[in-house]
C-alpha cells in the first residue's frame, strides 16, 4: 500500500521540481498581495471636471509672465506677446469594437469588417461624464515679444531673454525685447 502512495506522489514532486520557479514567483506575488499597503490611505484620482481642467490659456500665460517681469528691478511697465507653433492637445482612451458580417457574396464566401471606436468616459460625482485622458501634449511656443521700459539696459534685456527662454523653451533668436514708448 505504501508503494502506491509513493507512486502517486512521485509525479507530483517531479512536476513541482519542473515548475519550481514559476510556483515560487506565484507564491511571492500572493504574499505581496496579502501584505498591508501601509502608511496613509491613498485617494483615488478623480476625473477632472470642467472647472479643474488643465487646458492651456495663452492670454493667462502672457499675464503670468508680465507679472513676473514687473517684479524684476529696472523692467518697469511690461507687455508680453507669445506665439504658438502648436496648441495643447489631449489624447483620449478609445473603446474599440469590431465585428464581421456576411458581405453578401453568396455561400458565406466574403465578409465585411465593421469597426467602431468611441472615447471611454468616466462618470463624475455630479452625474456627468468625462472622457478618459491618457496623454496630454502641452503647447509648443514659436516666439516671444516683450515690450518694456527697461529694454534700453542690456542687462535687463538679457535677464528677460533668459527668463523667457527658461520658462517657455523658445530659443534666444526667437525672443525680441523692445523699449516701450513713454
Amino acid at each position: 500500500m505504501k508503494r502506491n502512495v509513493t507512486v502517486k506522489i512521485k509525479p507530483v514532486l517531479e512536476l513541482a521540481m519542473k515548475y519550481k520557479y514559476a510556483a515560487l514567483i506565484l507564491l511571492f506575488g500572493l504574499v505581496l498581495m496579502l501584505l498591508p499597503s501601509g502608511g496613509t490611505k491613498k485617494e483615488t484620482p478623480q476625473p477632472k471636471s470642467e472647472n479643474q481642467s488643465s487646458a492651456f490659456d495663452l492670454q493667462a500665460e502672457e499675464k503670468r509672465l508680465e507679472e513676473l517681469f514687473t517684479s524684476i528691478d529696472g523692467v518697469g511697465r511690461v507687455k508680453v506677446a507669445l506665439t504658438l507653433k502648436s496648441g495643447a492637445e489631449s489624447v483620449y482612451a478609445l473603446d474599440k469594437s469590431e465585428s464581421l458580417r456576411d458581405g453578401g457574396g453568396g455561400a458565406g464566401t466574403s465578409y465585411e469588417k465593421d469597426s467602431d471606436s468611441r472615447p471611454m468616459v468616466l462618470s463624475s460625482d455630479s452625474g456627468g461624464e468625462v472622457p478618459l485622458t491618457i496623454k496630454e501634449y502641452y503647447p509648443e511656443f514659436r516666439g516671444a515679444l516683450v515690450v518694456c521700459d527697461g529694454a534700453d539696459n542690456p542687462n535687463i534685456m538679457l535677464a528677460i531673454t533668459e527668463a523667457i527662454r527658461s520658462l517657455t523653451g523658445i530659443t534666444s533668436d526667437n525672443i525680441t525685447v523692445i523699449k516701450m514708448k513713454n
